[in-house]
């Protein structure tokens, strides 16, 4: 009697958490599951992201897990805990119902079982085989895999019933005999091969991830230059494999409990049970239904402990003024291979294998660059397997360094790089954001002027820096808006091609010019860029002097004819080419860099045979003529230049330069001239 007195006290105990399990627990699993599905999708579904297979499979399995937890959770929750069942007065309502989960509990980890399958394809050391992973058939197998599991669960819509079970007691459920079997048995194979089916892609990635540290990666050359993969290096994909790994050991962990239940269930079908012991294991069921929609819940939480930064960190900018950086511009122009040879030392084995990459990915470059220009960048952009062994991460530590020798191994890479850099385009956007997780308040007051010494990675997008990716989860913040005209966009050089990255050089001068404090924790601090009155960064070359840019004569006379037909298009009024950006405290002013391009140039050509042009003599004697000059006068200059039929290979370099420049400018005032 005593034993069956504290039996009952147990299955009392048991089933009243069970209730408050469900009362209270529930609903905050299903606050918590939304706020993560909901932020999960939003991220994912971010430009620079939805692009990468993987991000359509996490878009599609949070998908399944939202509806999921608005189908069985909150039944469950409404069932278990406040004994509210709306699913055993309709029949239709009933099988809809056991339908939609059983349709959505499948199609989250089958899901997450093609986003793993992927994850083996991009982390391949065969070339062909990362190239299937894309988006045409993330796309094509989520479609056929949707319809398919909708169709293998439409018998729920035909023999799911509500059974009688007790006086007063139904139960929206599968039709005794064999339908009840058969989803019995379904139910345990869906789990276990699930369960094995993840940890098994989860091990083949790890697996295949090893082997790229261990073996150089040949490039397979037949596949065509716009697919080119760089495997598993990418700072994207290692983040999402990361996230998924993450979800796998969670499912894995959270299922397995309920797997265990089911194959008990199973087995004991057809044992004779007391009604205590029924009761014990309608708890227990519940308990691990509860435990398996865990999964579905935790996705963004996990998520977090993996996030992109920006590849510079403002709090290890030094605060004194360093010497200038210079030496490098005397370096030769050599390949990216040749470049690098210096830094085998200094970065990992792996740098062969990246450059290697870089080429091959640069093979049409923009922007008037060389393909080992181009490269230069692209390998910058790259992140290795250690993202403090990257080169971007090296690079800007050396840039950083009080000790100016240590940047002795990096300058041929330097000449190369900077040389692309100076060739780019100047971005349209002028306020750019740059973001840290700390209060850096204190360190940039009002009025304060300091320098950047590292390349500073900024973004055009306010909206980009918030996001969960990136300072959205941090509960500090520092947010620098940064007033600048200077600042060169290397999306089309670039690994990451998705993200409008924005460069600002090394020895960037700024002006502290506001600060706010507009919530708790956010920190913004107002930047703007201002001319510098000594030598920070010096050019990669003088323009001055023969460059040897890979041009012919024949494009050379072709892009300056083409600058004048914009010139009459776009400037017909002759309208100025503005080039001051401001004055000192004694009214000197401070122009462009392109300005004292022009001046040196135009000075070349005035000292050679164009002093019968007056525009560009007077260009030659004094550089504020330039600021101050109109697009008729720089057309007159090109048309001298045009007919003038005197292309020496020294000055077919000058004239092709010049031309760069002025269409850099075009580019600037008018956003809609691609040359």
């Amino acid at each position: 009697m005593s034993s069956q007195s504290s039996l009952n006290d147990i299955v009392t105990t048991m089933k009243l958490a069970e209730k408050y399990l469900y009362q209270i627990g529930c609903p905050i699993l299903i606050f918590i599951g939304t706020i993560s599905c909901i932020t999960n999708l939003i991220v994912f579904s971010q430009k620079n992201l939805r692009k990468n297979p993987c991000s359509i499979y996490f878009i599609a399995y949070n998908l399944a897990n939202f509806i999921y937890i608005y189908s069985s959770l909150l039944s469950l929750t409404l069932n278990i805990g406040y004994k509210i069942n709306a699913n055993i007065y309709h029949l239709t309502l009933c099988r809809v119902f056991l339908y939609t989960v059983a349709l959505f509990n499948s199609l989250s980890s089958f899901y997450l079982i093609l986003a793993s399958i992927d994850r083996i394809l991009i982390t391949s050391r065969n070339a062909i085989t990362r190239r299937k992973s894309t988006r045409r058939l993330a796309y094509l197998c989520i479609i056929v895999g949707t319809l398919f599991w909708a169709l293998f669960h439409a018998h729920l819509l035909i023999f799911s019933t509500i059974t009688q079970i007790a006086p007063n007691t139904f139960l929206c459920y599968y039709q005794p005999g064999v339908h009840l079997t058969f989803m019995g048995y379904y139910a345990i194979i869906k789990e276990i091969s699930a369960l094995l089916l993840l940890t098994i892609c989860g091990l083949w990635s790890i697996k295949n991830i090893h082997s790229l540290h261990r073996m150089r990666i040949v490039p397979d050359l037949s596949v065509t230059k716009n697919i080119v993969e760089t495997n598993s290096s990418s700072g994207k994909d290692r983040q999402l494999f990361s996230m998924l790994l993450m979800d796998i050991i969670i499912y894995a962990v959270f299922s397995f409990i309920f797997s265990i239940f089911l194959m008990y269930q199973q087995i004991t079908q057809n044992q004779i049970k007391t009604s205590d012991r029924i009761q014990i294991e309608t708890v227990i069921r519940d308990l691990c239904l509860f435990s398996a929609g865990i999964p579905f819940c935790l996705g963004c939480y996990t998520n977090l402990f993996v996030s992109k930064t920006f590849r510079t960190d403002i709090r290890y900018e030094p605060r004194q003024i360093l010497e200038p950086i210079c030496g490098y511009e005397q370096e030769p122009l050599v390949s990216l291979e040749e470049a690098c040879q210096p830094l085998a030392n200094i970065l990992s084995k792996e740098l062969e294998l990246y450059v290697t990459v870089a080429k091959l990915n640069s093979k049409e470059p923009k922007d008037g660059l060389t393909q080992d220009e181009s490269a230069s960048i692209y390998l910058y952009t790259m992140e290795w397997e250690k993202t403090e062994n990257s080169l971007y991460a090296l690079f800007n530590q050396a840039l950083r360094a009080i000790d100016r020798s240590t940047l002795k191994p990096w300058f041929k890479y330097m000449k190369l790089f900077f040389t692309a850099f100076f060739k780019l385009p100047f971005t349209e956007y002028h306020t750019v954001w740059r973001g840290v997780p700390d209060d850096l308040s204190k360190l940039y007051q009002d009025g304060e002027e300091l320098t950047w010494w590292s390349l500073s990675s900024t973004t055009s997008s306010f909206d980009v820096l918030q996001s969960p990716m990136y300072l959205g989860r941090a509960n500090i913040q520092t947010i620098f808006s940064i007033e600048t005209k200077n600042g060169k966009l290397i999306r089309t050089h670039s690994h990451l091609q998705n993200d409008d990255e924005i460069l600002l050089l090394p020895g960037t001068y700024l002006k502290v010019i506001g600060s706010s404090n507009p919530s708790n924790g956010v920190y913004i601090i107002s930047l703007r860029e201002i001319p510098s009155n000594s030598l920070r960064l010096a050019k990669p070359f003088d323009l001055t002097s023969t460059y040897e840019l890979p041009i012919s004569r024949e494009f050379c006379k072709t892009d300056i004819q083409h600058l004048l037909n914009y010139i009459d298009i776009l400037y017909p009024n002759g309208e100025p080419l503005d080039l001051e950006t401001g004055r000192d405290e004694n009214g000197i002013p401070f122009y462009r860099d392109e300005m004292y391009h022009f001046y040196g140039l135009v000075g070349t050509w005035a000292e050679n045979y164009d002093y019968d042009l007056i525009p560009t003599y007077r260009m030659s004697q004094n550089p504020e003529y330039i600021a101050k000059a109109n697009w008729t006068e720089i057309k007159q200059m090109l048309t001298c230049l045009c007919s003038s039929g005197k292309f020496s290979s020294y000055t077919t370099y000058a004239h092709a330069i010049t031309a760069g420049y002025i269409r850099l400018i075009l580019l600037r005032m008018k956003k809609l001239v691609e040359l």
